[in-house]
């Protein structure tokens, strides 16, 4: 018998187990079946997959094996896309750490290597179709392309093929593309690299030049209105009529004129993905309308993703819901109990969970955001724990926060006074098994603590201004912060002294 370890990669169904045996006799070896731990490897041949393993897990478990095989397993044999995804991008990964074989070499792609080199390309303006307020958008974190003109042919626009072109060669684009440069200049994994190594395996798109075929997008963003159900501390008029409305009495922000674009743009007969952003996508009767559109034409299989606070989840969602195989949750939770809903008022903790267990039973994918701020820094472990216990290995993004009062970044977790309170909480995350699996969480906690341990300057008069803005809001809805986040309340003796 053969000496060697091998593990093989595959999709949890019985194809593997077959597949995984043929290739044990294939090589000589003793065969082991299914493996779903880290722990002492014998000699021979074992299969496992992500479903039964986390990222990390399986990076640990490979550093054991002489080699690791991905099995020919097509996309459409995964139970979803994501794992197939996952499965290939650790393969590619790995490579660095011992000997992998692609038993199909079309899934070993190379745009992975290429974006090594290549620090400006991007899959998401030959793909993506963005509107935000009447013009076009390269992706939501960029700016401006151009006017929004539905009767302009998406191959044709001819500032998104001049951004197309310099990503190709290359060069960077500062004005759109300055949010990912800036993660990755401090070794944080950028939506660029996940989103471009995600759309690559998806479309089969082999090498940068490949991406020069799509004519379309295939990939809708919507955001339809700004009606929506929470007042969140770093939201706007432009996505919440509440906060709207409160800003008639409050000023705080100047009244701009914007402009929404729904889903009548959107080509269901060509679409791979669209994502929904609100306001409040499930409050919002224009998203009820395009789900009832797509199941009379029959057109349910694409995937959606809300981004959704999952407060609201009436019975005629449910019922839509119920029609589409690929519908995936991005929910908003900032904190524990009192911190959410102090953050995303007035946000009922008990009717949140219940809804994310509803839609976690469901078998729905789900993933997490936090948004990372002044309010949750210092009680981010809290949330992680709570969350990456309750729902086994759904991803956790943590976001900076992006609000500006007086000119200052008000709201920024930088701000918080308590270097040592800060970092004493985030390294009980590292002790999280979450954080050792998942690499884009880990960078970023890495970096929070690298600024609070190494660059934290207390800023007392930036500090002033937020306690300034927050009274506003505290005043204008009847509550306080001693009641909710006590920790951050007592730093206000920093400014009366």
């Amino acid at each position: 018998m053969n000496n060697k370890k091998i593990l093989c990669l595959g999709n949890n169904t019985e194809d593997t187990d077959i597949l995984a045996k043929l290739v044990a006799q294939e090589r000589n070896l003793a065969y082991h079946g299914l493996i779903t731990e880290v722990k002492e490897i014998n000699p021979g041949c074992y299969q496992t997959s992500f479903y039964d393993m986390s990222y990390g897990d399986l990076i640990k478990l490979s550093r054991h094996m002489d080699s690791i095989i991905i099995l020919d397993q097509p996309k459409d044999s995964y139970l979803d896309q994501h794992a197939f995804n996952q499965t290939i991008s650790l393969g590619k990964y790995l490579k660095s750490i011992c000997n992998v074989i692609f038993l199909n070499e079309s899934f070993n792609l190379t745009i992975e290597d290429e974006l090594k080199t290549n620090k400006s390309m991007c899959l998401l303006p030959f793909i993506q179709s963005v509107t935000i307020n009447g013009k076009y958008y390269a992706c939501c974190r960029s700016a401006p392309i151009s006017k929004f003109n539905p009767f302009i042919k998406y191959s044709e626009d001819n500032k998104r093929n001049a951004i197309k072109q310099k990503m190709l060669a290359g060069e960077k684009l500062d004005k759109h593309c300055e949010y990912c440069y800036k993660l990755e200049e401090e070794d944080i994994v950028s939506p660029r690299i996940t989103e471009t190594i995600e759309w690559a395996n998806r479309l089969n798109i082999k090498n940068i030049n490949d991406a020069t075929k799509i004519n379309s997008p295939v990939y809708y963003e919507v955001r339809a209105s700004n009606q929506c159900n929470l007042m969140c501390r770093m939201c706007n008029p432009v996505a919440s009529n509440l906060i709207a409305q409160e800003n008639k009495k409050l000023k705080i922000f100047n009244q701009l004129k914007y402009r929404y674009t729904g889903f009548d743009h959107v080509n269901i007969d060509n679409i791979e993905k669209l994502y929904v952003a609100g306001g409040e996508p499930t409050v919002m009767p224009e998203l009820y309308t395009f789900l009832e559109t797509c199941i009379e034409k029959e057109k349910t299989n694409f995937e959606i993703l809300l981004n959704t606070n999952a407060v609201s989840l009436n019975k005629k969602f449910k019922s839509l819901l119920k029609h589409f195989d690929n519908f995936n949750f991005e929910i908003s939770v900032d904190g524990y109990g009192l911190v959410d809903q102090y953050i995303r008022w007035p946000t009922n903790w008990n009717k949140l969970i219940n809804n994310i267990d509803y839609i976690y039973n469901q078998g729905h994918n789900i993933s997490f955001n936090s948004v990372v701020s002044i309010y949750n820094i210092s009680s981010l472990y809290s949330i992680i724990d709570f969350l990456s216990n309750r729902y086994k290995k759904i991803p956790i993004h943590l976001s900076p926060v992006i609000f500006t009062y007086l000119k200052k970044d008000i709201l920024s977790p930088y701000i918080f006074p308590d270097a040592k309170l800060v970092i004493d909480n985030l390294n009980k995350i590292k002790k999280l098994e979450i954080y050792h699996n998942d690499l884009v969480l880990k960078s970023k906690i890495d970096e929070y603590l690298n600024c609070f341990d190494t660059k934290h300057v207390v800023d007392l008069s930036t500090l002033a201004s937020f306690f300034e803005y927050n009274d506003k809001l505290d005043r204008s809805r009847n509550i306080k912060l001693i009641d909710y986040i006590p920790e951050l309340e007592q730093y206000r003796t920093l400014i009366n002294n």
